[in-house]
């Protein structure tokens, strides 16, 4: 089984990696000094906390094996262990680009392998 594991981003931050092609991180990841993700079951959970009133999201899929050298599991929210990326993601890190309606969740519009 391959562990994969996600970062959220408004719209904005999207298309910016796009352009770019690197993501240093949000406003929150970069005054934490790491990039915060989540494991699959987390998903739900971060947006309903974080994302509430964005209309649409993306959702980054990585595949741990590939960026587990830059990954610390730490104790977070609710005493949990969640994976923070400590670095800067390249756009060929990406595995999957999910475009999500904030209001259904599990509505997928769009998704693309990288």
């Amino acid at each position: 089984m391959v562990l994969r594991l996600y970062k959220i981003l408004e719209i904005s931050e999207w298309l910016c990696f796009k352009k770019k092609k690197y993501f240093t991180g949000s406003k929150l990841d970069q005054s934490s000094g790491f990039i915060h993700m989540c494991k699959r079951e987390h998903l739900l959970s971060t947006i309903k906390l974080y994302y509430p009133k964005l209309r649409k999201l993306t959702i980054l899929e990585f595949r741990y094996f590939n960026i587990k050298d830059k990954i610390k599991w730490e104790i977070s929210r609710n005493g949990l262990l969640f994976p923070h990326f400590y670095g800067i993601f390249a756009y060929k890190m990406i595995n999957k680009v999910l475009i999500i309606d904030n209001q259904s969740f599990q509505k997928k519009i769009k998704i693309h392998n990288v």
